[in-house]
């Protein structure tokens, strides 16, 4: 369920009302916008192939076509960019999908090993794989249930991994693709200086609670149900917004 949320749900994108023929047309979107992320001149990111002024942690996907809200990467297995209205969905589906390879690798562990041929031990693991698809019958099973293992060991530990990454990314109050454009490695693009401040990290329990809702309970469901926000206008940290004369919500 959650990977056909992911794959289904738009990830949202820049409104219309955001759209301007002329990147010079800073006074008014910068009233309606007051972002954060600015360009080093101090003037709002403009999107000259979208024509729109993105809002903060908003990017183009060149796969898309278009500038969407929190954008995080483009995702290959969904064939979807994920951005503010499907992240949550995607998290579960790294989530589930890590549980249920590790299942597979714990219920068909044991029954490999057990019925692993006594002359593996002075023959390659390939070959006795290689062998027991060639015997057929019982042997082509063993092989079939020893190549499952191990592509569910890949996958999940996979999963895993890039679900630890994106947990940090959202403990941190921060994107994945903030993350690679800081860690210069986005191509044909310079590296993005950090935000001073780091306005929108709010501690571990807030970023959590702003990506995944206000309900913990419903956490593990594939739904926005308590999700706050439209990914255009953000709640920043009181002591930056002080500092700006602002009173801490956008």
């Amino acid at each position: 369920a959650s990977a056909v949320v992911t794959i289904r749900t738009p990830p949202g994108h820049i409104p219309l009302r955001l759209y301007s023929r002329e990147p010079g047309d800073q006074a008014y979107f910068h009233n309606v916008l007051q972002a954060v992320e600015k360009k080093l001149d101090g003037s709002l990111r403009f999107c000259r192939k979208c024509g729109a002024f993105k809002p903060d942690l908003a990017h183009h996907s060149r796969e898309l076509g278009l500038c969407i809200l929190c954008y995080q990467h483009w995702d290959i297995w969904s064939n979807n960019a994920i951005g503010f209205y499907n992240h949550k969905a995607y998290l579960l589906c790294l989530l589930y999908g890590a549980c249920a390879h590790g299942m597979a690798v714990a219920l068909l562990l044991p029954g490999v090993l057990r019925a692993w041929p006594l002359s593996a031990e002075a023959q390659p693991p390939h070959f006795v794989l290689l062998a027991a698809f060639y015997q057929g019958g019982e042997a082509a099973i063993f092989g079939f249930a020893a190549l499952s293992v191990l592509t569910s060991a890949v996958l999940g530990a996979g999963s895993l991994l890039w679900l630890l990454f994106h947990a940090v990314l959202v403990a941190r109050g921060t994107t994945a693709h903030g993350f690679f454009r800081q860690a210069s490695c986005t191509r044909h693009k310079p590296p993005k200086p950090k935000v001073a401040g780091r306005p929108f990290d709010f501690g571990v329990k807030g970023n959590f609670v702003r990506a995944c809702g206000r309900h913990p309970l419903l956490w593990l469901l594939p739904s926005n149900q308590g999700v706050e926000g439209n990914g255009i206008f953000f709640e920043l940290r009181m002591e930056d917004s002080h500092a700006d004369g602002r009173d801490g919500r956008r």
